[in-house]
């Protein structure tokens, strides 16, 4: 069913382009990078029909599969509620980032199939905890029933905050003392959710050691990297900080922001058949590739030092430039076992 919602979504040809007003960066808001000592202080998202509110808490990458022969493919972004991995919103953008969307389409209670809008007006919002948050208030007008309401008409409000944007999609399952940890997830046969590490990881980590003292060890499973690359560092320190060890099972698939978290255990180890993947990281805003900077740039100082924290000096910094040389940031390079444990990375 939800199969046809997103390719009727694909079929829509209208294309908005969002414009918004200068931020205001007001001194009584905080940056969101936080202490060790505090859970990350973010703002959820949120839709609105008829005076009732549905909050939203992350959002994720859909990946469709029209033909079982053909890989899987992204065409939309998803907003979850704070339980459910059921889509809420559904966005179809232009380059995979907000804020260019092309159609919205809202999946409510009382529609089956969700609400399409055909005429969408926004304006950018200062956000109230985050300083430079963007966050964006949207009206759909005209938004039409496509369910069991089919030519009902509603008015959508839509509120897209920081948090949608980097929380990431991860989810933590306690089994024992393991806390499993994955982004990707099988939604049904022909829809996959990808997403990775930020916000919402940081929180749930911080949740895990203040409520969970049983749990020892964290493993990765699914994990395509990191969405928010200042609060994957402030989770691998917390990880370190809390004396909790990390682990890879030989189904295990980890790339980039995931392999950061991985070296944060005090003990970290791996099965033979786990997949672990580096490449550069990119500032696509600013057009800048690790890989491309100079060695004595200032913009390598964070993750050098992050690394040299979690394996040591100075293998942390040679293992920081291995990975940004390996591959290209579009690309990945899987390191051999023998690769990754001349690094120090595996204790055990």
């Amino acid at each position: 069913m939800y199969m046809n919602k997103v390719v009727i979504l694909l079929l829509l040809l209208a294309l908005l382009m969002l414009s918004g007003c200068n931020k205001d960066k007001s001194n009584d808001r905080i940056n969101e990078f936080v202490s060790l000592e505090q859970m990350a202080n973010y703002e959820n998202g949120s839709v609105t029909v008829d005076g009732a509110i549905v909050a939203l808490a992350y959002t994720g990458q859909l990946l469709i599969q029209p033909d079982p022969q053909q890989d899987y493919q992204v065409f939309a972004l998803a907003a979850f509620g704070e339980d459910d991995r059921v889509p809420l919103l559904v966005m179809l953008t232009e380059d995979g980032f907000l804020p260019d969307f092309q159609e919205i389409m809202v999946n409510l209670p009382d529609a089956v199939n969700g609400y399409y809008c055909d005429n969408i007006t926004s304006e950018e919002m200062t956000s109230s905890v985050i300083l430079d948050a963007e966050n964006y208030s949207l009206v759909g007008h005209n938004c039409t029933g496509t369910g069991d309401n089919t030519g009902l008409t509603k008015n959508i409000r839509m509120i897209i905050t920081q948090s949608m944007i980097v929380a990431g999609t991860s989810n933590i399952e306690i089994v024992g003392d393991k806390a499993f940890l994955d982004t990707e997830f099988q939604l049904g046969e022909n829809l996959r959710l990808s997403g990775g590490l930020g916000t919402r990881t940081y929180n749930q980590v911080y949740d895990l050691v203040k409520n969970h003292p049983e749990v020892m060890t964290i493993v990765e499973g699914d994990i395509s990297g990191s969405i928010h690359d200042d609060m994957n560092m402030q989770t691998g320190r917390l990880i370190r900080k809390s004396g909790l060890s990390t682990h890879l099972l030989s189904n295990s698939d980890i790339a980039s922001g995931a392999v950061d978290l991985f070296c944060s255990g005090n003990q970290r180890t791996m099965e033979d058949g786990a997949v672990f993947g580096v490449h550069s990281w990119s500032d696509t805003e600013e057009g800048i590739e690790a890989g491309s900077l100079p060695v004595d740039s200032p913009l390598h100082n964070a993750q050098i030092v992050y690394f040299n924290e979690m394996l040591g000096e100075p293998i942390g910094k040679d293992f920081y430039f291995f990975t940004i040389n390996a591959a290209p940031a579009g690309e990945i390079y899987y390191m051999s076992r023998s690769e990754i444990e001349s690094f120090g990375i595996l204790t055990d």
